[in-house]
């Protein structure tokens, strides 16, 4: 059941450039107001996920894209049949309502890998300086589950996470940059691997392919499937530099080419698509050839999406909390599941690893905020935030994003202003509404549940409540 609730504004948002006093609007009390309706959860509903419980699995292997999105794939009814083998064949469920915590991998795998947000678990976006990569103490999912008694590989194709201790847990980890299309490497490694495991023994697999991740370079045989190779203007061989230097100067020409170049981009990263397509189709394969596709489950996942071209020549993702960059695709595979997409049931990333313990029958770390989804859909708010680093200054944080569907609020805290969003009518997020300052008229421990007391420990944030 649902019932609306009023937002009005109402915030005391201070980033860490900006004083409480800098940051509030001027007024007769120094306060200004707007509303916003948003439906509201009035509790949880029965999870459609909950049929993954009954799969009595004792394995799990985790395929984590870097930097793809969710409307991009065959399993969402994209424009183009991005993987037509995986999304072909039988035994599948898909939820169309899962979040990364941020928009750049090292602080979006730092939250799934700890369930923790990133001014808590340490590790936050790059800025200028090499201190901005950076190690969490907080305990890690690979060290609970070896705890736990179960044998743990960890395989990551982007170099970034090399300075940062999130390969610390794992019990075997191999760095795998193979190019283009680390998938299929990736998971041929993740393979041979599971051959030379320990036999009898329960097993939890993470891959990180990056074929999607900067470079235009799908896999050669897939190159030319969506856009003809000579019309690119740079050769797939040229590193990304290379590739920038030719494209955006003809992205920003005011000749006509634009959008075309605008649309061939775009056919590439969905040929590079193809290619994770070719490597999951090769686990699932892989896992049947050796008698494990019924007691492993595979998740196909993401650590944040990618914006191409939704809103002008803007491309890349770490800049924002659009939902192109932070919707990400969640998809189980097991023979038992029959291929659905399930709408309505939202979750975080923070939840994925808290779910595959209540799955797996081991206990739920204590030192994180998520959830298993397996027995009901919590409230049906979303929440993501964005720091960056600026040289001089330390970790800024930058944004934060609340969204219900349809309705969304972006807080900028470089302008100090607030946007709501609409988005089934604008589902680009072009068209703001102002709501300068928002809180809530209903407890601030009702509306954003487990994340109220995250909030409070952010310094650069405090938000009153309304009554």
């Amino acid at each position: 059941m649902r019932r609306p609730f009023r937002l009005s504004a109402l915030c005391l948002i201070a980033c860490a450039s900006q004083s409480p006093k800098e940051s509030r609007p001027s007024g007769s009390d120094g306060q200004v107001t707007a509303t916003v309706d948003v439906p509201w959860s009035e509790g949880a509903e029965a999870s459609p996920l909950a049929q993954l419980s009954d799969l009595g699995v004792d394995n799990v292997v985790v395929i984590e894209v870097d930097t793809l999105r969710l409307d991009r794939l065959s399993f969402y009814q994209s424009a183009r049949d991005t993987m037509p083998n995986s999304s072909g064949r039988t035994g599948w469920v898909a939820s169309s309502d899962h979040h990364s915590s941020t928009s750049w991998t090292n602080p979006s795998v730092a939250t799934l890998f700890t369930g923790l947000d990133s001014h808590e678990n340490g590790i936050l976006t790059v800025g200028s300086s090499e201190e901005d990569y950076s190690a969490t103490e907080a305990p890690l999912v690979s060290e609970h589950l070896a705890e736990s008694g179960f044998i743990t590989a960890f395989f990551n194709g982007n170099g970034s996470l090399e300075r940062t201790n999130l390969h610390q847990g794992w019990g075997f980890a191999r760095n795998v940059y193979d190019d283009p299309g680390n998938g299929v490497a990736i998971v041929e490694a993740g393979l041979d691997w599971l051959d030379s495991r320990r036999q009898g023994v329960p097993f939890v697999l993470h891959l990180r392919p990056s074929d999607t991740h900067r470079k235009w370079a799908p896999m050669v045989a897939d190159r030319g499937t969506f856009v003809p190779i000579g019309q690119l203007p740079f050769s797939y061989s040229d590193d990304h530099d290379a590739q920038e230097a030719v494209v955006i100067p003809l992205l920003v020409a005011e000749d006509g080419r634009s959008e075309a170049l605008q649309e061939q981009l775009s056919a590439v990263y969905d040929e590079e698509i193809l290619g994770l397509d070719r490597a999951l189709s090769l686990l699932l394969d892989g896992l049947a050839q050796r008698g494990l596709s019924e007691s492993t489950l595979v998740v196909f996942t993401a650590d944040h999406g990618e914006t191409i071209f939704d809103r002008g020549i803007d491309y890349g993702h770490g800049w924002a909390l659009s939902e192109e960059l932070i919707r990400i695709p969640l998809i189980f595979f097991h023979p038992s599941l029959n291929n659905e997409v399930i709408d309505g049931c939202a979750s975080e990333s923070w939840d994925l690893y808290p779910t595959l313990f209540d799955m797996l029958g081991v206990e739920p770390m204590i030192a994180t905020h998520g959830g298993s989804f397996l027995d009901n859909c919590r409230y049906d708010l979303r929440f993501s935030l964005y720091m960056r680093s600026t040289e001089g200054s330390g970790n800024q944080l930058s944004a934060l994003a609340f969204s219900e569907w349809p309705s969304k609020l972006v807080l900028d805290c470089q302008t100090s202003v607030c946007k709501a969003y609409d988005l089934t009518v604008d589902p680009l997020e072009t068209m703001p509404e102002s709501c300068t300052r928002p809180t809530v008229s209903e407890p601030m421990d009702q509306l954003l549940g487990y994340r109220s007391e995250i909030l409070a420990t952010i310094p650069e944030l405090s938000c009153d409540v309304v009554e």
